[in-house]
C-alpha cells in the first residue's frame, strides 16, 4: 500500500481518511474519484499559505510559492497570475499543484488535481 500524507483541516472525502494526528491518508490501491481531489479559495495570504501547503507535502520545491506572491502583489490590472503547474508522481498517479490570483476580485485559488494517464488501472 502506498500512503500520501498532508494536514488537513477539512472533513474526510471519499478516497481519504484522517487519522488521529489530523492527518490525510490516501489508499492508493484505489482509484481516488475526481471529486476526492480538490480547490481551495481564499485572499491572497490563503491561496499562498495553501499552494505552500501542498508543495510541502508532496516534497516538491517551495519556491513556487515564493514567486507566485510576489507576482500576485505586483499586479493590479485584470490579468490573472497563475503559478506554473507543478507535477509529480505517487505511484500511478500523477498530481499537480497550482494557484490562480485575480487581483480585481482579490480571491485566489490553489487547485489539486490527479490523473492515472497510460498508467491507469484497469477497471474489472
Amino acid at each position: 500500500m502506498r500512503e500520501h500524507r498532508r494536514r488537513d483541516r477539512g472533513a474526510s472525502r471519499a478516497g481519504r481518511a484522517l487519522d488521529g494526528r489530523g492527518l490525510e491518508t490516501w489508499d492508493l490501491r484505489v482509484v481516488p474519484s475526481s471529486a476526492a481531489f480538490g480547490r481551495v479559495a481564499g485572499d491572497l495570504t490563503t491561496t499562498t499559505r495553501v499552494l505552500r501547503e501542498q508543495l510541502d507535502a508532496l516534497g516538491l520545491p517551495a519556491a513556487v510559492a515564493d514567486d507566485f506572491a510576489t507576482r500576485a502583489r505586483r499586479a493590479d490590472g485584470p490579468e490573472k497570475v497563475t503559478s506554473p503547474l507543478v507535477r509529480t508522481r505517487l505511484g500511478e498517479p500523477a498530481i499537480g499543484v497550482r494557484a490562480v490570483w485575480q487581483p480585481r476580485a482579490e480571491r485566489g485559488v490553489v487547485d489539486v488535481a490527479g490523473d492515472w494517464g497510460a498508467g491507469r488501472p484497469d477497471a474489472t
